[in-house]
């Protein structure tokens, strides 16, 4: 459960979603996939599909809702990657690390009671 302070929120999903998913979906594998493929598209494609693997994995009880809809929560989850990795790619780790932290917590804030 995430604490109920909003700033708190921000800096959890920064620490977790940003920083860490950021660093093993982009730094690692997109890396190794541009490295292996020597082209960065096809690199964003494979480490997006990673990632939207990865969002399959009921990770809290949030993540069991979508277990109703795993194609959509699947190609959701990599669409987002796409746009990542382009982040990643064009302006650097740090802008992807926010893009996605703020991907994140923009519709808790929303939601949040």
């Amino acid at each position: 459960m995430l604490p109920q302070n909003k700033w708190l929120v921000f800096f959890t999903l920064l620490s977790g979603a940003g920083i860490a998913e950021e660093a093993v979906y982009r730094l690692i594998f997109l890396s190794i996939f541009w490295r292996l493929t020597h082209n960065r598209w096809s690199a964003i494609i494979l480490s997006s599909l990673l990632f939207g693997a990865y969002h399959l994995t009921p990770l809290s009880a949030m993540y069991k809702v979508f277990w109703q809809y795993p194609i959509s929560q699947f190609v959701a989850a990599s669409l987002v990657g796409i746009i990542l990795g382009y982040f990643y790619i064009k302006r650097g780790y740090e802008t992807a690390v926010i893009g996605h932290t703020f991907a994140d917590w923009i519709p808790m804030m929303i939601f949040m009671k």
